[in-house]
């Protein structure tokens, strides 16, 4: 589904877990040039790229133990450099899990992609180091990008900032794309120190206005946006899911991630297209708050939500998302933090 890009372009008027790696060289276009932006693409993925999706999740598991076999395999069938990509971004989400033993220990080991492959588990450097080495043996360009990310940790510690993270560029067709295989594979359960595969498209081939909301490189120039945001600006961003774009949300009332409440009510009016219906709760020291204390009122496209405070403090708005009203699941789709005084 296209992304619902009017919430982005408000934001940008407006504005007027893992270790780091090295920021890369930024290729044979030397080191002062400028990295030219990516189209303005907004791909319906499950159409566009349903064939090679199949063909990548297809692939023999006795693959994996080469790299140059596994990626040639790959990117046997696919008709240009984006399919190439694709196929990749696939298996890799599919197939290698976060190393949620050695993150919850502390302990975040630095492996090549080989090392990933055989292990099957990596965290984000593992993952982009993978991504860059398996598109560069498809023949594309492809870099690692070191940055913070608004990712596991800074979910849970409000206020912290956030934290060091990997992700990939890549060069299709002319023109820089931005994706993200760690977080394209799945979450972190907390609770249950635990990975839980969930494959989110989202993050791949994001376009740069949706990726900066939770991606901010050490080097600027891989923001792919001009003009480029600080890290100040970055901060205050509001803490948008990829549900947030998949059901085409809208911030209307509140676009900064924080909120100074003053007094025991807030008011915050978002939009959602028809067919898609939210919901929300509040939190206190991650843990949810009576469903009673968040009403939502929908008119039209046009949803208001009240939250009430038992008492001054700290408290977390989290809203969520689904399309049609079967039983299905809602999906995590926004945060806002609030200190209520």
């Amino acid at each position: 589904m296209p992304y619902h890009i009017a919430s982005i372009l408000f934001l940008s008027a407006l504005l007027n877990a893992c270790a780091s790696i090295p920021t890369p060289d930024t290729s044979p276009m030397g080191e002062d040039a400028s990295i030219p932006t990516t189209p303005d693409v907004r791909i319906d993925a499950s159409a566009t790229y349903r064939a090679i999706d199949a063909h990548a999740l297809g692939t023999p598991a006795g693959l994996r133990d080469d790299l140059g076999a596994l990626t040639a395999h790959l990117v046997a069938p696919a008709r240009n450099d984006f399919e190439k990509a694709r196929a990749i971004f696939v298996w890799i989400t599919h197939n290698i899990d976060y190393d949620a033993a050695n993150y919850f220990r502390g302990v975040l080991p630095k492996i090549g992609p080989e090392d990933a492959l055989r292990e099957g588990r990596a965290v984000c450097f593992g993952y982009s180091g993978l991504f860059e080495a398996m598109a560069r043996a498809a023949g594309l360009e492809a870099h690692s990008v070191s940055g913070k990310s608004k990712g596991y940790s800074y979910q849970n510690r409000a206020g912290t900032g956030a934290i060091s993270h990997a992700w990939n560029a890549v060069r299709l067709q002319g023109n820089w794309y931005l994706l993200d295989t760690t977080w394209g594979a799945g979450y972190l359960d907390g609770q249950r120190k635990r990975f839980v595969r969930r494959f989110q498209p989202h993050y791949f081939l994001t376009p740069p206005d949706a990726f900066i909301l939770d991606h901010l490189p050490d080097d600027r120039r891989w923001q792919l946006l001009d003009p480029a945001i600080t890290p100040p600006e970055f901060d205050a961003l509001v803490y948008l899911r990829p549900a947030f774009f998949q059901n085409e949300l809208r911030l209307v009332s509140h676009t900064r991630g924080h909120i100074d409440v003053r007094g025991e009510r807030l008011n915050v009016a978002l939009q959602a297209p028809e067919g898609i219906y939210l919901s929300a709760r509040l939190l206190r020291n991650d843990q949810k708050l009576p469903r009673e204390l968040v009403t939502l009122d929908r008119r039209g496209i046009d949803y208001r939500l009240e939250a009430r405070f038992p008492n001054s403090g700290d408290y977390r708005l989290r809203v969520y998302a689904k399309r049609g009203t079967e039983a299905s699941e809602f999906d995590w789709a926004l945060d806002y933090t609030l200190t209520v005084r």
